[in-house]
């Protein structure tokens, strides 16, 4: 399962956990780490989508859609999730499918592992 397929509009797009995606969401966020600057956006925007954040989401879809033909348009993206009648699904979606992707799925098992560690400190 490389990529991910989503009709919208009538077309259908391709979207995968890329190179170029995590370099796109890691260029949105620098931390300081030891007097240098340190790219750590996609972590925050993984943590936005398992949040359930609507712009982590769209941001997270629209850097999915790097390299591929049709290119999304962000404007598109955002009608169609406006308009989504399985918003939920949508979400269980896209983080069961970054949980598998090669370029992903260890920052989404540390964010998973940091939530069900957290939860258990607060019972």
């Amino acid at each position: 399962m490389n990529t991910m397929q989503l009709e919208i509009g009538g077309k259908e797009y391709t979207f995968k956990a890329s190179i170029a995606f995590m370099r796109d969401l890691n260029k949105k966020v620098k931390e300081k780490a030891n007097d240098r600057d340190v790219d750590v956006g996609m972590i925050y925007s993984l943590a936005g989508v398992i949040d359930r954040d609507i712009e982590a989401l769209i941001d997270v879809l629209y850097a999915m859609n790097i390299n591929f033909t049709p290119r999304i348009k962000k404007e598109t993206l955002e009608s169609y999730i406006e308009d989504c009648e399985d918003i939920d699904g949508l979400f269980d979606e896209v983080t069961d499918f970054l949980s598998k992707a090669n370029v992903s799925k260890a920052k989404m098992k540390q964010l998973m592992d940091a939530i069900k560690k957290n939860q258990k400190g607060t019972k």
